[in-house]
């Protein structure tokens, strides 16, 4: 009787969201575990995590449904017993499986197609069927597309031969997507969870109430701020969304914003925090990866054009605020900035810092994180109001974990089609082919790559995902027609983000616009507008390397001088409000000169842009003195 009790009551724990957690807090044991102390086996650590990943996305996608029919279950059932069963043949075979490479057995070619399968199901459940979809054209591809006429034929490859890439070898479905998944986005998710449950984020969003609340526009510079610091930590455009848009976006509401620029505004910041270093939604990791350059300079090569592009939406909510007249935030409502710095959990920003110091002195990313998570748990100890017990610990693991499946199974999609392009010499020619369609012109090329990007972006809905695809079949074409390597990588990376707020499918705008209670479309349309200097940064930056910190001091200034007046131009034409609102006329005036102040390598053109925006801005301040000065006598 004891007995059975005991089964009763052990029952009782094992539910479908019990194991849901118990997968998830295991996964996040065994990614910290490797942090700290390495990885010996690569094959097996991508093997691992993609088993992990696995799991939760079938886990957390079926059995939790309760409305699931008998035969789906059963179907889930098998899906979950080959995956563990697939996981314990990773671990305790990996050797002899390596050893195999170029002579796979009978169960190497079962688990190929079993893991490949898998990785399909996944995508479908979580990713939907467009990224699905694109998976599948590239499989086919790969095992089919020596039947195509013409340039889209390969030489074809034995199943053998498939098997040995796709499974024996880190180049297929274990290959660098994973890698990045496994080694640098798990770890980072994780550093940003348990950021977000110490407190962090609640205090940067009063350090930003505090700076920006009362000036003009606050509650919308709120957002901005906010957004922008809050995305230096998360690798997730639409979860920054969620964390800050759900205080932002009634607040700029509530004080007089219409409900789809509220939305836009926070789209556009959230998404534009991905590009924000030292974080950069772990591309930036990726791109040290492909180009071998230090960490470091690759931060300080992408801070400009970031503080680009948030500057831009600064200016723009700033217009619209004097433009509509939006009153500030009441000072008896903010609490002080000094009272903020000095009376709040200031503690609870120092592992960012740690964590740039980390990677700037040489430490592994890997590590740095592992490191920067310790340092979480050290400073939320400082107080009994910010201090993580086992709870909050144990719940930034779970959540931390499942935060990584939508990542984790893109990139694991992301493996088949990198692992397609690469073994049937796809990427060559769809670089030949993009060149051909672009004449040589580089500019034309350039449009070819945003558009592909954009496209792809969409599609697969991950910016690490996104981005691997872009470079694979796009960057080896602008780097042969003499692009700097770094600017073709950044070049891609803005497009696969900014496909968030880009019709029709915009993720990110129409997430904000379900927070705002506004239309979707509108509210995409209206982010466009705003974050529009993220589809100009990177031209310019590529045409003039300077803004990435490239090149002579003498260079520099005067390029970063004339682009932050551009970007203020810019601003004010789109918004169509200077010192008061503009007449199309004027604002023909403020857009032509922004092009010109930016117009890369013709200082005699931005010379002119300068002087044209300089003379309208003081006659435009003028006129507007006046006709204040004549109201104000009709007044009295």
């Amino acid at each position: 009787m004891v007995d059975n009790g005991i089964w009763r009551r052990l029952r009782g724990y094992v539910t479908p969201p019990n194991a849901v957690k118990f997968v998830a807090f295991s996964m996040a044991v065994y990614h910290l575990y490797k942090a700290y102390f390495g990885i010996y086996q690569v094959w097996r650590h991508r093997g691992v995590h993609l088993i992990f990943i696995l799991l939760l996305a079938f886990l957390s996608k079926a059995f939790t449904q309760e409305r699931r029919i008998t035969m789906m279950r059963a179907f889930d059932c098998l899906i979950l017993v080959l995956s563990i069963a697939l996981g314990v043949y990773m671990v305790l075979e990996h050797q002899e499986i390596q050893l195999r490479a170029g002579v796979p057995n009978l169960l190497d070619r079962l688990s190929c197609i079993t893991l490949a399968l898998l990785v399909i199901f996944a995508a479908l459940r979580t990713l939907g069927p467009a990224m699905t979809s694109v998976t599948l054209f590239f499989a086919f591809y790969v095992i089919f597309g020596s039947h195509l006429p013409g340039a889209l034929s390969h030489p074809g490859y034995s199943f053998r031969r498939l098997v040995d890439i796709f499974w024996n070898s880190t180049d297929g479905l274990l290959g660098l997507p994973t890698g990045v998944s496994a080694v640098y986005v798990a770890i980072f998710i994780y550093f940003g969870t348990f950021l977000l449950k110490s407190g962090a984020a609640d205090y940067f969003k009063d350090i930003s109430i505090s700076l920006a609340g009362s000036r003009k526009g606050g509650p919308a510079k709120v957002a901005v701020l906010a957004s922008a610091l809050v995305g230096t930590m998360m690798g997730s455009g639409v979860a920054n969304i969620a964390t800050t848009g759900s205080f932002t976006i009634p607040m700029m509401i509530k004080l007089g914003y219409a409900r789809h620029f509220a939305g836009a505004v926070e789209a556009v910041a959230s998404m534009g925090g991905q590009i924000m270093p030292p974080i950069m939604a772990s591309v930036i990791f990726l791109i040290a990866e492909y180009t071998g350059q230090p960490l470091y300079r690759l931060m300080i090569w992408a801070f400009v054009p970031a503080f680009l592009y948030f500057l831009c939406i600064f200016f723009e909510v700033h217009f619209e605020a004097l433009k509509k007249n939006i009153p500030t935030i009441p000072k008896e409502e903010l609490t002080p900035l000094r009272d903020v710095l000095l009376k709040g959990p200031w503690y609870l920003l120092l592992p960012l810092p740690t964590l740039v110091v980390l990677l700037f002195v040489g430490f592994s990313p890997f590590y740095s994180a592992f490191l920067s998570i310790i340092a979480i748990l050290i400073c939320s100890a400082v107080s009994s109001k910010t201090r993580m017990g086992p709870r909050k610990i144990l719940e930034a693991m779970i959540d931390g974990s499942l935060n990584c499946v939508v990542m984790g199974v893109a990139c694991g999609a992301a493996s088949i089609i990198v692992g397609s392009i690469e073994v049937t010499g796809l990427g060559l020619k769809f670089s030949s082919l993009l060149i051909a369609l672009a004449g040589g012109k580089l500019i034309v090329l350039l449009v070819l790559a945003m558009l592909a990007s954009l496209a792809l972006g969409m599609g697969i809905g991950t910016t690490v995902a996104a981005y691997i695809i872009v470079a694979t079949l796009t960057i080896p074409s602008l780097v042969s027609l003499g692009l700097n390597e770094i600017a073709a990588h950044l070049f891609c990376f803005y497009f696969a983000i900014l496909c968030g707020i880009t019709p029709p499918v915009a993720i990110g705008a129409f997430v904000a616009a379900g927070l705002a209670h506004a239309s979707n479309m509108r509210t995409a349309i209206t982010a466009v507008r705003l974050g529009i200097v993220g589809l100009v940064v990177p031209y310019l930056f590529v045409y003039n390397t300077s803004l990435l910190l490239m090149g002579p001091v003498t260079s520099i200034v005067p390029s970063l001088i004339l682009t932050i007046v551009g970007v203020y131009a810019l601003a004010a034409a789109l918004e169509g409000h200077l010192k008061g609102r503009l007449s199309i006329v004027g604002q023909g005036i403020c857009l032509v000169s922004a092009a010109a102040l930016v117009w890369p390598k013709a200082w005699q053109v931005n010379v002119l842009g300068l002087v044209v925006f300089g003379a309208y801005y003081i006659t435009h301040t003028v006129m507007m003195r006046r006709t204040q000065v004549e109201v104000v006598k009709i007044a009295q």
